[in-house]
């Protein structure tokens, strides 16, 4: 069995991360679980077949190469490698505040968990960009980022089941654009007055809007993605830490420092020593 696991352990990026991604090519009637898995894992099949198990539902799928198949968060499930002809994938778990609006937009679900891309042509594509994840696994947070992005824009581009999304909602628009504010001005004082304001909707409305779609508040995702560039420039910069927290919106670096530490459980110093020691 030949088998390759690469970890990715900055967990920063709250809409869409990876947690860890390789490829194995399995011994004849290799199999795994069954178990229930926190985040969701895809694998797309290189060559060979095997079968996927709906353990919570007692239905099974036939899986060849060009497909992939679907694990969701919390469903019992299990898969083995055929006799004849055994599996080579690549496979790669994630999640994120986005994960299950990305995954149902390309048409996967529990109750739908196979993927089948619409020609030739698409396996190709969809091989080439989550290989461009798994062979660039040296390559810098934010490329790890686009490339994931790309791999699913193209599983949704050529799946064989592509359904137009329904127009967006007025929530999720609101939601849209309150994040790229946040986004743009990171940086500066803001507050869910503000990004409120900036929506002309009411706070108590977006806090809302963001409990039901990210389980977290507005001044929460603000201090996240403040932390997480904070964690970026640790790692791309010698700014200093008073440098850091300025640019990153914080009013100083020892709350700056307090909010890194109680996330990471290490100080900014630390975190960049062992950054650059990795």
């Amino acid at each position: 069995m030949s088998k390759t696991i690469h970890t990715y352990n900055n967990h920063t990026l709250t809409e869409l991360f990876p947690i860890q991604y390789g490829q194995e090519k399995c011994e004849p009637c290799h199999s795994f679980g069954p178990i229930k898995l926190e985040n969701y894992l895809f694998h797309y099949v290189l060559s060979g077949n095997g079968t996927f198990f709906d353990t919570d539902r007692n239905l099974s799928y036939s899986v060849s190469a060009g497909e992939g198949f679907l694990i969701c968060p919390g469903e019992k499930s299990s898969y083995a490698a055929s006799l004849d002809n055994p599996w080579h994938y690549l496979w790669i778990e994630f999640n994120g505040m986005r994960a299950k609006k990305i995954v149902e937009s390309i048409g996967l679900s529990p109750t739908k968990p196979i993927y089948q891309p619409k020609s030739k042509q698409a396996e190709y594509l969809i091989y080439e960009k989550l290989m461009n994840i798994i062979h660039h696994n040296s390559q810098s947070e934010l490329f790890i980022m686009g490339q994931l992005y790309l791999f699913f824009d193209e599983l949704n581009n050529n799946s064989a089941h592509h359904h137009t999304a329904a127009i967006q909602s007025n929530q999720e628009l609101f939601l849209k654009e309150a994040v790229n504010f946040i986004n743009r001005h990171y940086s500066e004082p803001i507050s869910v007055r503000s990004v409120s304001d900036s929506l002309n909707i009411s706070p108590s409305y977006l806090t809302r809007l963001f409990k039901k779609e990210y389980q977290l508040t507005p001044s929460h995702y603000i201090q996240e993605f403040r932390i997480m560039k904070g964690a970026e420039l640790l790692q791309i910069t010698n700014l200093s830490i008073a440098e850091i927290a300025e640019q990153t919106g914080f009013s100083n670096q020892f709350y700056f420092s307090n909010v890194f530490k109680n996330k990471y459980q290490c100080s900014p110093s630390q975190y960049r020593k062992g950054f650059s020691e990795n």
